[in-house]
């Protein structure tokens, strides 16, 4: 799923969600459309795509399991290394 997505040419890294509850939204903005729910600690793909909405957000393009969908950047953190 994730070469299909990316097609092998961005830089995909780990992110992990920080809060419960967090929506995945079908665009960069809270006004759109929720595609799934996250918890604190879950694993997403940063896909290096960021935009800022109207109200000074930003978000980030992210593939949550089969769902590629926008996340506000501070609703995520780096992975923690064990």
């Amino acid at each position: 799923m994730l070469d299909q997505v990316t097609g092998g040419k961005l830089n995909v890294r780990v992110i992990q969600v920080h809060g419960n509850h967090v929506n995945i939204r079908s665009k960069p903005t809270t006004d759109s459309k929720s595609l799934i729910k996250m918890n604190d600690g879950d694993d997403l793909f940063f896909l290096d795509e960021t935009i800022f909405d109207a109200d000074g957000y930003l978000w980030g393009k992210v593939l949550a399991g089969d769902q590629v969908g926008w996340i506000r950047k501070d609703l995520v953190r780096s992975k923690k290394k064990k």
